[in-house]
């Protein structure tokens, strides 16, 4: 069995009625309609009526989630021979263009994920030519990261903490040390990121957990950083 003069599948044997069935994965192709076109030892390819099979836009992302700030590979497929001009775009803010696909019509690229709430986000790939919408878009979520400006330091040090992808607009934001509260009622601004302080407490020696939640999360969601306080020779 041939798509567009490639052979996709082989070897394959017909029943005592002279039908089969078989599967090929689709090869690297420039968008557009191809012949599916099988011939065997008895049957010759003139004798089979041929089919039609239609190859759209294909996208795939290295990651599907992360935090604002992830460096995100994206391999688009079906796009036209040598297309120009692709554009990224991320709920419609251009994050890539000037893409170039290659003969096959494929392309790698790479984007940065632009700062924004958490949850599913839209990135759609398009071009003058492209015409087919649908295959072309693809969802990543976006989930919680945070930041610390100090990982050690005498108790009662100020340590500024900062948040991103978090829900947009949420007020209730927890900082927590040791999963004790320091911080409630944190605000995020409109794409999730806030930035506050909080001065570390009486702590022993050894390493300490702070901690950036919200309600509905555990800590297996809500992102950490490590503490270890340390005392100066008195």
């Amino acid at each position: 069995m041939t798509l567009a003069d490639t052979t996709v599948a082989s070897d394959i044997t017909a029943g005592s009625d002279g039908s089969w069935s078989a599967s090929f994965v689709v090869p690297a192709l420039p968008s557009g309609a191809y012949p599916v076109l099988a011939s065997g030892s008895v049957t010759s390819r003139p004798d089979i009526l041929e089919d039609t099979f239609n190859i759209g836009l294909h996208l795939t992302l290295g990651t599907t989630s992360g935090i604002p700030g992830t460096a995100v590979g994206i391999d688009g497929r079906g796009f036209g021979k040598r297309e120009k001009d692709i554009t990224i775009t991320y709920d419609g803010a251009t994050v890539a263009s000037g893409i170039v696909a290659d003969r096959l019509g494929t392309f790698s690229a790479t984007f940065v994920v632009p700062p924004s709430g958490a949850g599913q986000h839209v990135i759609q790939v398009s071009s003058a030519t492209a015409d087919n919408d649908l295959a072309s878009e693809i969802g990543f979520k976006v989930v919680p990261g945070m930041a610390v400006d100090l990982t050690s330091g005498p108790p009662g040090t100020s340590v500024d903490v900062s948040g991103s992808g978090f829900k947009a607009r949420s007020n209730e934001i927890t900082i927590s040390y040791d999963n004790k509260p320091v911080l409630t009622d944190v605000a995020a601004d409109p794409e999730g990121e806030f930035r506050v302080s909080f001065v570390i407490p009486p702590s022993s020696a050894g390493l300490h957990q702070i901690t950036v939640s919200e309600p509905l999360t555990t800590n297996a969601t809500s992102p950490q950083r490590g503490f270890s306080p340390h005392f100066p020779y008195g």
